[in-house]
Formats: C-alpha cells, sequence, structure tokens
C-alpha cells in the first residue's frame, strides 16, 4: 500500500515543478517582449545643396569623366522595329530540312486624319 500513497505525492510533485517552470518561461518571455527598445542614434544632418544656374558644370572633373553609353549614332531601321505595337510574326520552326527565309514585314502608313473637324462658321443673327 505504500506504493500507491507515493504515486500521487510524486505526480503533485512533478505537477508543481512543470507549474512553476512554466510560470517561469512566462515571467523570462514576457519580461523580454516588454523591454524597452534602444532607439539609434540620428543619422548626421545633411549638408545644404546650393545649386548656382550660372555655375559651368563642363569643368567639373566629375563631368570629364562621363562617357556616352550605346552607339554614337544611330541610323533608321537598325535598331527597333518601326511600329512597336504590331503583333509579332510567328517563330519559325527549326524541323525542316529547307531554308528558312524570313521576309521584312510591310506596314502600311498610317493615314493623317485631322484631329479636329472643322466646324461650319455660326450664323449670324
Amino acid at each position: 500500500m505504500p506504493q500507491n500513497v507515493s504515486a500521487p505525492i510524486f505526480s503533485r510533485i512533478v505537477m508543481l515543478l512543470l507549474a512553476i517552470a512554466c510560470l517561469g518561461a512566462a515571467f523570462w518571455f514576457g519580461s523580454q517582449a516588454l523591454e524597452p527598445v534602444p532607439i539609434p542614434p540620428p543619422p548626421p544632418a545633411k549638408s545644404k545643396i546650393n545649386f548656382n544656374p550660372n555655375a559651368d558644370v563642363s569643368r567639373h572633373p566629375v563631368f570629364q569623366r562621363l562617357e556616352p553609353l550605346g552607339p554614337a549614332h544611330v541610323e533608321k531601321g537598325e535598331l527597333g522595329r518601326v511600329n512597336p505595337f504590331v503583333p509579332l510574326p510567328p517563330p519559325a520552326s527549326a524541323t525542316s530540312s529547307e531554308d528558312i527565309v524570313i521576309e521584312p514585314i510591310i506596314e502600311e502608313p498610317l493615314i493623317e486624319e485631322p484631329l479636329i473637324e472643322e466646324l461650319p462658321p455660326p450664323p449670324t443673327p
């Protein structure tokens, strides 16, 4: 019969230790969550930007190091398409052994229409 008495006492001690451990963990997490966060120092103040419209920027050393991007001269029809909104032709399949000939797309010129319709003059009284 002593085993029956010791089992409930052991389980109560284990339950008490678990409850104390849970309360300790909850207190620790709560203290970490409610701890004030340090505010970082503000960044240094930026210098005031002055704009002088009479200054010659082409004499600045940074301006002298600039290099142009892209081709120096673009020939008409060399880059891009005449009308980028025209649908692309279907891709050619490379399954046949015949030579593939790609014909250029001939676009019709746009018909220029007047933007404002001419109205008759107002009637005179």
